[in-house]
């Protein structure tokens, strides 16, 4: 269309939007138009126009049902009118329901259905409810509980929800209806089978309508008061064996169980011990743990006793005694206990022990005897002090006060002894000029003035050819011994350069010239580990007869200092080893060591030589200063020597004479550069396998040809070796060219020599080689210190300690009288609770690879603890009849083993010493109050007093006599137990016997059968 003059129609550029709102919200709906203004506006509910609705928007607020539907708005202006499309307003209503789920009651195993209905927007989403909880699965309008049981019962609901919200419905009660049943069981209550004194339960599950009723029956019989499902038997006995059973009852009947049979174990033993408390030794103070291990199939129960009583308290497999005294030493022993009966172990005896711990202060020693670890109680030992050099013994302290010595000390309790000394000057002994031990002869004066004076003072004296001035240092040596010797001078130019020393020792003397011009203000060595008897025969002198004048000697201070360490290494020549024992950094003088020669394979001991000479292996020497002692070793293999005459050449060799060559010729070949183009090998056969020293000999050739690099080539077992020999000098000689390679029997090693020197016109000689037994092979194992044999007390500790050398590594196998300790398999072992059962002999064998060796014996010796006796198990009162014999025993422990002496009333028994007594034929007479004492060493013990009580024989009667239906005669006869004869007669004459036999009761009956006479007479014998 043609607009002119701008009047222009109305048009809409924005539509209004559909759009859905909740029941009660507002709805908004909008156009955007353009034209010339002004723009009127009219909107419509389906086509019809809502009164007032005249602007660009419009809101519906509030909205309801009735308000959903098409809403358009037209806009006009003076030159025209236009509709906008249709805007569609959706209400959504919130679910509302308008039939609720109902309650309901069905019978148990039957199906329920809920449903409820509802009002609004669609779509709905249900969710059921059981007792509030929301229902798994349970989602759609209805919901069916299929098969209800007791446990569907309660309320039920359900949520119902769309956008618009949510509504819940009310409950809906189901109620299952049980029908009465009568008793079912479900579980039968089941067999067992439980020890003797042990608790049996059983149990019945039954369902059925409530409430049900349990009546437990045994045997069929009802049992009194066992009214629940379950019915428990405690402590039970042989007697309560047999058939369980419950009847279930209720309103609507009842059901009785399969029966469930108790078998009661009466086959139960006595408690046995397996492991045994043991016996031990400990210290004052100490504690002592006692164990026991016991098996059974029935519980078991313990009570420990300490010689024979019952220790309260002490109930457990373990007792402990702690800070054990002497009051607890005894016997402990425990019984185990179950249902049949009780076992008692064996006794564990308790020796407590005290300690005693000597030192001594410096200057000298302290040794007790028996030297032990502990003390029995009262045990004397007797302590030996041991002045040193110039030392005194001062006497006692600590547990023990005085000077005896040697000291009886008597143990009673835990003590700690120190010897006293007041030490020792004899060790390093000084004597300057001013000492009365020094004496001046001839003309001497005193100087202060030098500096490196000894003391305040010193003197001197002028020198001169054939001087008669000396002045002499005399010791007092406390002790023979070695000594080393110093001076000590203040040096100066004056001084003589020859200052004339000696020194005069137990068996000679010795002179030095000291330069007093050096080495001043210090102590100069004069000799080293010279000996000087005890006393003051040994001296130091200087003269001043230097042989010329112009000088001075001086004399200050001489030192004279004991040698307490000497240095002493054995040396080995060959094939083998000298070991020593001890084998210290360093000795005292005098000391007593073993030398043990130890060869290799292959090789001999031949002998000792230096200060030693013989064959006596292990040597035993006495260390002094300066001892040199090698032991020798010879080889037992033979050398291999190939010479060139019986070596294998190839390229080009020229056989020569030399006047060194080995035997009658020798070999040479040109030198090369680069590969060998002539080669010598030489190979040995070898018959002992080991280990070769290797040696080459060549002889003399004319000084330009001879070869300074000439290779050889060593091959043996598992590998080679290249060596580089100048054959311009050890000509003639055998030359070493490797040491100690190993070669196997045969032919397989061998030694090639080359000629690629790498020089030229020069020159190699073949000549021989020859093959070494080494001294470097494998050895035996060797025992250098033997397990020593010892005696300990029962209960304590024993150590046995071997030292041993040889090829490693060494492995050990302990031994008991030659049989293997299991585990026992290092170079010490240790019993650490020694009993007499462990006496006997004790080796070790050593092994390596090579070989093995089985050191001496040592004896264990166990000396047993006295222990006093202790009854375990005392004597029974004890009822038998006249005539009977009755045995009394008695069981008891200690060390050494006791004996017995019975009584009766207190009165010793003649004869009586065994652990039992025997009353034979006993009479009225013998009773009475038997009892033990049990002695040894150690001490004794009365037993408690058991009293024999003797049944004289009763005569026997006929008390009682009937007639039973159908005619036997029933007899009731009393008296003592004994052999008995009943005898029948119709006339009181003639006397039948009718039976006899033995009872042990004081009552019994006799049934007779019919008798055919019409009177009859009874009598009961006793017979003897």
């Amino acid at each position: 269309d043609l607009v002119l003059g701008g009047n222009i129609p109305p048009t809409i550029t924005t539509q209004p939007i559909s759009q859905s709102v909740n029941q009660g919200a507002a709805a908004t709906f909008t156009v955007g138009a353009s034209g010339s203004t002004p723009l009127y506006y009219q909107w419509r509910q389906d086509g019809a126009a809502i009164s007032g609705a005249t602007a660009s928007s419009y809101t519906r607020a509030n909205a309801q049902a009735v308000d959903a539907g098409l809403y358009s708005v037209v806009v006009s202006n003076a030159y025209g009118t236009v509709a906008s499309s249709n805007a569609l307003l959706t209400v959504r209503i919130p679910p509302a329901i308008t039939a609720q789920p109902v309650s309901q009651a069905v019978n148990q195993g039957q199906s329920a259905t809920f449903s409820v209905a509802v009002s609004g927007t669609a779509p709905f989403d249900y969710q059921w409810r059981f007792n509030g909880a929301p229902i798994g699965g349970a989602t759609a309008s209805s919901y069916t509980c299929a098969n209800v049981q007791l446990v569907d019962a309660g309320n039920y609901s359900v949520v119902v929800t769309n956008l618009a919200g949510a509504v819940t419905s009310d409950n809906a009660v189901l109620t299952v209806i049980v029908p009465p049943t009568p008793p079912a069981i479900v579980t039968q209550p089941q067999g067992q089978t439980v020890l003797l004194g042990g608790t049996a339960s059983f149990d019945v599950w039954a369902t059925g309508s409530a409430p049900l009723s349990y009546q437990w029956r045994f045997n069929g019989v009802d049992i009194g008061g066992a009214t629940d499902s379950t019915y428990t038997r405690a402590n039970l006995q042989a007697g309560d064996a047999g058939d369980y059973s419950v009847r279930v009852t209720n309103l609507y009947g009842s059901v009785l169980s399969a029966a469930a049979t108790l078998v009661v174990d009466t086959n139960i033993p006595l408690p046995a011990i397996t492991a045994q408390p043991q016996s031990q030794t400990v210290i004052a103070g100490q504690s002592a743990i006692f164990t026991v291990t016991a098996t059974n199939k029935a519980p078991l129960s313990y009570q420990w006793r300490f010689n024979g009583a019952p220790i309260a308290g002490a109930t457990g497999t373990a007792y402990t005694v702690a800070n054990a005294q002497t009051g607890d030493a005894g016997a402990y022993s425990v019984e185990v206990v179950n249902i049949m009966g009780s076992t008692i172990s064996a006794d564990a005896v308790l020796a407590v022990h005290f300690s005693l711990t000597v030192s001594a202060t410096p200057g000298g020693t302290v040794s007790k005897a028996p030297d032990q670890g502990s003390y029995a109680p009262n045990a004397v030992v007797t302590l030996t002090a041991t002045a040193g050099l110039g030392s005194e013994f001062l006497g006692w302290s600590g547990d023990a006060t005085g000077t005896n010595n040697p000291l009886m000390v008597t143990m009673t309790a835990n003590k700690a002894i120190t010897a006293l000394f007041s030490g020792s000057d004899c060790l390093d002994i000084i004597l300057d000029n001013t000492n009365a031990a020094v004496t001046y002869v001839g003309e001497w004066q005193t100087g202060n003035s030098a500096a490196g004076r000894y003391g305040d003072d010193y003197r001197f004296a002028s020198t001169a050819a054939g001087g008669q001035s000396n002045v002499i240092y005399r010791p007092y040596i406390c002790a023979a011994g070695y000594y080393d010797v110093f001076i000590w001078y203040p040096q100066g130019g004056n001084r003589a350069p020859n200052a004339p020393w000696s020194v005069v020792y137990d068996g000679g003397s010795l002179n030095v010239a000291i330069n007093q011009q050096t080495s001043g203000g210090q102590w100069v060595t004069l000799g080293t580990a010279l000996p000087f008897a005890a006393g003051t025969n040994g001296y130091v002198q200087l003269s001043n007869d230097t042989g010329s004048s112009g000088h001075v000697v001086l004399a200050d201070a001489v030192r004279f200092v004991r040698v307490t360490n000497i240095t002493f290494t054995a040396h080995a020549a060959g094939g083998g080893t000298v070991y020593q024992n001890p084998d210290l950094a360093g000795y005292e003088p005098n000391t007593a060591i073993s030398l043990i020669a130890a060869p290799v394979l292959g090789w001999n001991f031949s002998g000792w030589s230096g200060d030693a000479s013989g064959t006596v292996n292990p040597l035993t020497v006495t260390v002094v200063p300066n001892l040199n002692i090698t032991g020798n070793f010879t080889s037992t293999v033979p050398d291999l020597v190939v010479d060139n005459t019986n070596a294998t050449f190839t390229g080009t060799w020229t056989t020569a004479t030399a006047s060194d060559d080995f035997e009658t010729n020798y070999r040479y070949a040109a030198t090369v550069s680069g590969n060998a183009t002539a080669t010598g090998t030489f190979t040995p056969t070898v018959t002992v396998a080991g280990n070769y020293d290797v040696y080459v000999w060549y002889p003399t050739l004319t000084s330009s040809r001879r070869s300074a690099a000439v290779p050889y080539l060593v091959s043996y077992d598992g590998g080679t070796t290249n060596v580089i020999v100048s054959q311009q000098s050890g000509m003639g000689s055998w030359q070493l060219i490797a040491t100690a390679k190993p070669f196997a029997a045969g032919t397989s090693g061998f030694v090639r020599i080359s000629n690629n020197t790498g020089e030229g016109s020069r020159r190699v000689a073949a000549d021989a080689v020859r093959w070494v037994y080494s001294a470097i092979q494998d050895s035996l194992p060797v025992i250098l210190a033997q397990p020593q044999s010892q005696t300990v007390d029962a209960g304590t500790p024993a150590t046995f300690t071997a030292q041993a050398a040889g090829t490693a590594p060494l492995g050990y196998q302990w031994q008991f009288n030659g049989v293997d300790i299991a585990g026992a398999t290092s170079s010490v072992y240790a019993l650490s609770n020694a009993q007499p059962g462990d006496a006997g002999t004790y080796s070790v064998v050593v092994n390596n690879a090579v070989g093995s060796v089985t050191s001496s014996g040592a004896v264990l010796t166990v000396t047993p603890v006295n222990v006093a006796p202790a009854i375990t198990a005392q004597p029974q009162n004890q009822n038998v009849n006249q005539g009977g014999n009755a045995t009394f025993t008695v069981v008891a422990s200690g060390t050494p083993a006791p004996s017995y002496q019975w009584r009766f009333n207190n009165t010793p028994i003649s004869g009586a010493t065994d652990s039992s007594y025997t009353v034979v034929n006993a009479q009225p007479g013998d009773a009475g109050g038997y009892s033990v004492e049990v002695s040894n060493l150690a001490g004794s013990v009365m037993s408690d007093v058991a009293t024999l009580t003797v049944i004289e024989p009763v005569a026997p009667r006929i008390d009682w006599i009937s007639v039973t239906p159908g005619g036997p005669v029933r007899l009731l006869v009393s008296g003592s137990p004994g052999h008995y004869a009943i005898e029948a007669s119709s006339n009181l004459v003639n006397w039948v016997e009718l039976t006899n036999f033995t009872t042990t009761s004081n009552q019994f009956q006799y049934l007779q059968p019919s008798a055919s006479e019409p009177q009859r007479f009874y009598r009961v014998l006793l017979i003897p």
